[in-house]
């Protein structure tokens, strides 16, 4: 999340407004990434978006994820506990994307390279690795 320089001093200078701060979930990382996929239905709760979602895509640009999608976004979606890392986004526009392809004809760029790690491409100033699920 950013802020500007009048909104950190109004913060910083109300109490308040500091008990406020909820600290960044995994869960709310994962909201962010599947908003990305532009991907559009009716759904009764977050889970419910996460098995449609899935059923809508028809391939992604990776061999090992490609193989058992199903699988691998469950297990994606199952990630409780990570360490969230800092990412400079104007950096991971340089990076190699991996693309999933949805059934409607969209394009998801839905994960980054960075070294030999595999991300999450949130397009925020957060993210984390998933290399060990895969």
């Amino acid at each position: 999340m950013e802020f500007l320089e009048n909104d950190i001093k109004e913060i910083l200078e109300n109490k308040e407004e500091i008990n406020k701060i909820k600290k960044l979930t995994i869960k709310d990382i994962l909201c962010e990434w599947v908003c990305n996929s532009q991907f559009r239905e009716f759904c009764n709760s977050f889970e419910d978006y996460q098995k449609k979602l899935v059923n809508e895509i028809y391939f992604v640009d990776n061999e090992i994820i490609n193989n058992d999608i199903s699988g691998k976004f469950e297990k994606i979606f199952e990630i409780k506990n990570k360490k969230i890392e800092k990412i400079n986004v104007e950096e991971v526009e340089k990076l190699d994307k991996i693309s999933v392809y949805l059934e409607n004809g969209k394009v998801w760029e839905a994960f980054f390279k960075k070294d030999k790690k595999i991300y999450l491409n949130t397009e925020i100033s957060v993210s984390f690795e998933i290399n060990e699920i895969l």
